[in-house]
């Protein structure tokens, strides 16, 4: 009877053992998830640097459209300016032209 009892409990612990062996694979899988999930994070968090260094130069780009369109407006009062300026001294000069 003892030996029958024996018998039974190391079934019961090559159970164990085997179920053991099935919970270590299924802790070895949960860990390769959660490596996985780690490497999505840091390409997210990436990303995210990538979003606002863009959105640094974009703050840039438009800051320097202000500047342009102000700039440019004196530009063009500066060419046309002088364009009509020049006109009314060849008018002065040389009399209307027809």
């Amino acid at each position: 009877m003892d030996l029958v009892d024996l018998g039974m409990d190391f079934v019961d612990l090559g159970a164990n053992l085997v179920d053991l062996g099935e919970n270590f694979v299924d802790l070895e899988a949960s860990f390769v998830d959660l490596e996985m999930s780690f490497v999505y994070l840091k390409m997210d968090t990436r990303d995210l640097g990538m979003n606002f260094v863009d959105l640094e130069t974009d703050s840039v780009g438009l800051g320097m459209d202000f500047v342009d369109g102000k700039h440019l407006g004196y530009f063009l009062d500066l060419c046309f300016g002088q364009v009509e300026e020049q006109r009314r001294m060849i008018y002065y000069f040389d009399g209307p032209r027809e």
